[in-house]
């Protein structure tokens, strides 16, 4: 809306002009109708059950996501930014950590994350929206970009683009271990494996093991840096003596509470079946039970049922590949009695859909839904597409 006030020509035609027919960047441009044919444009997909569905965003929105392209052509606009071929301003700028107000800075800046990657200075971001992963960063010091473009909505593009450029970056720094005698950090064994949730947001973290060294599932390696704490990408990690952990980030800390692991029976899920309802989403959920499965079913769209995990007690996270880092929480009243559920992703938090029925209606029944999956993925930290 700003570019079309300013130039009076629309973000697509402007952009088009201006940006990607000067840089050369031929297969570029923003998807301003779903209808359009684009040759060579590849179908997303997410997988659903042991099988792959088409996943494809069908809406005009842009600008703040929907860019075909291809990975040359952004080469060429990380080689623009290297180069300053867009003015040396606009390199500059984009690569500016952001600072609060209270003189904390952050890694995020103007679109782009700005942290440190094997000892390298990395401004990247990763991208998503349907079955669409993307991830472009550069790292200006050694001169190396990599792009990942895949239409595939399970594909973790974050570790797999580092992956990639770890083939290419000079070794990086050996972790910074304590100078005081003895102390180093010593090997993680299989009891520090588990799950551990957000005391701040109910957000679980599930945690491995391997060669010795945690791993958190979806996230970068954990390197040593001391007894019991390591550093994951931008976020320093601390184990306790209580079993639990705490998080550092930008110079926020979350603690997280070490959790049983939850297998509810048949009997166990049956407390959740009903119809969920949220004026303020204006949409309904319907959970049953099949077997030992607990299921959620959008009404008025049969093509959006989840098939939930349980991860800990009353809490259920997403299908793989359906939204990265998403929980579904139930809650009690003083009863024990299931009130509500609610949705967390890592851009929304508590959004509450109130118990209307305890036994779920037929399906198909009708209601003013107009809420949908695609909403969550956009809110799931995976709608900001390259």
């Amino acid at each position: 809306m700003i570019v079309h006030r300013v130039s009076g020509s629309s973000l697509a035609e402007f952009s088009k002009v201006r940006l990607f027919e000067p840089l050369g960047m031929r297969s570029t441009s923003w998807r301003d109708d779903f209808r359009r044919i684009v040759p060579g444009r590849a179908i997303g997909y997410a997988p659903s059950e042991q099988v792959f569905y088409q996943a494809m965003p069908f809406e005009d929105a842009y600008g703040n996501a929907g860019l075909l392209t291809n990975v040359r052509d952004l080469l060429i606009w990380n080689e623009a930014l290297s180069s300053e071929r867009l003015g040396a301003q606009i390199t500059q700028r984009l690569a500016e950590q952001a600072v609060l107000t209270d003189g904390r800075r952050i890694s995020y800046g103007r679109g782009l994350f700005i942290q440190s990657y094997r000892g390298q200075t990395e401004i990247a971001h990763s991208g998503g929206m349907g079955g669409y992963r993307a991830w472009l960063g550069r790292y200006p010091g050694a001169q190396v970009s990599v792009a990942l473009l895949c239409n595939s909505g399970a594909t973790p593009a974050t570790s797999l683009a580092q992956r990639v450029a770890s083939t290419f970056l000079p070794p990086g720094p050996p972790p910074a271990l304590p100078a005081a005698p003895g102390a180093t950090a010593p090997p993680m064994d299989r009891t520090f494996a588990g799950t551990f949730v957000s005391e701040r947001d109910g957000m679980p973290l599930q945690l491995t093991v391997e060669a010795g060294r945690p791993r958190v599932v979806g996230r970068p390696p954990l390197e040593p840096i001391g007894a019991r704490r390591f550093q994951m990408g931008p976020a320093q990690v601390h184990f306790d003596d209580a079993g639990g952990l705490l998080m550092t980030a930008d110079g926020d800390q979350v603690t997280y509470r070490r959790v049983k692991a939850y297998a509810p029976s048949a009997r166990d899920l049956e407390a959740y079946a009903g119809r969920y309802e949220s004026v303020e989403a204006g949409a309904a959920y319907v959970a049953s039970v099949q077997g030992n499965q607990l299921n959620l079913r959008l009404e008025e769209r049969p093509h959006i049922q989840l098939s939930l995990r349980p991860v800990y007690k009353d809490a259920f996270d997403f299908p793989e590949g359906v939204v990265p880092g998403g929980i579904v929480r139930f809650q009690r009243d003083t009863r024990g009695v299931v009130r509500s559920l609610s949705f967390g992703v890592p851009r929304v938090r508590d959004l509450r859909f109130v118990r209307i029925a305890a036994t779920p209606p037929a399906h198909g029944s009708a209601t003013g839904a107009r809420f949908s999956l695609e909403l969550l993925r956009r809110t799931g930290g995976i709608a900001d597409s390259q």
